[in-house]
């Protein structure tokens, strides 16, 4: 499928590139998914991300130089304690870091930064859980 929507593309892309790293998924029992396309998972640990901000940079002439996606992308735990969580979260850091250069179907990766961290931890019913990641920045553009 040819998806002709940089951030359609980005979510797609993002999903697939982090389901393909052995080790990341060798410490998930939940898998990776997107808010948006759909998929759940009660089984934890897992790595779920939404896409929280979108806009495209324009140049004078009404060319489109790139589009800037912003994603949560966090690392899910049950329990107090966080070592799974931050190892999670330690390689998926690493992994947003390598993407840049990378072409998903019709869209290039400009750049990704990691724009702040986020950690939080809840108490749903009795259950903790313990959240790890951050705000990460893409800017992408037509392949």
């Amino acid at each position: 499928m040819t998806l002709l929507n940089e951030a359609a593309a980005t979510d797609v892309g993002l999903e697939e590139y982090l389901s393909a790293d052995e080790t990341l998924m060798s410490m998930l029992n939940g898998g990776v998914f997107s808010e948006y396309i759909g998929k759940r998972s009660d089984s934890t640990p897992l790595v779920r991300f939404t896409l929280l901000e979108q806009s495209d940079l324009m140049n004078i002439w009404g060319g489109r130089v790139w589009t800037e996606l912003i994603y949560q992308i966090e690392a899910i735990t049950k329990g107090y304690d966080l070592t799974e969580t931050m190892a999670i979260s330690d390689r998926l850091d690493v992994l947003l870091h390598l993407l840049r250069g990378q072409t998903w179907g019709t869209v290039f990766v400009e750049e990704v930064y990691r724009r702040t961290p986020l950690f939080r931890r809840t108490l749903e019913g009795d259950q903790p859980y313990a959240y790890a990641g951050g705000e990460y920045l893409f800017h992408v553009s037509d392949a």
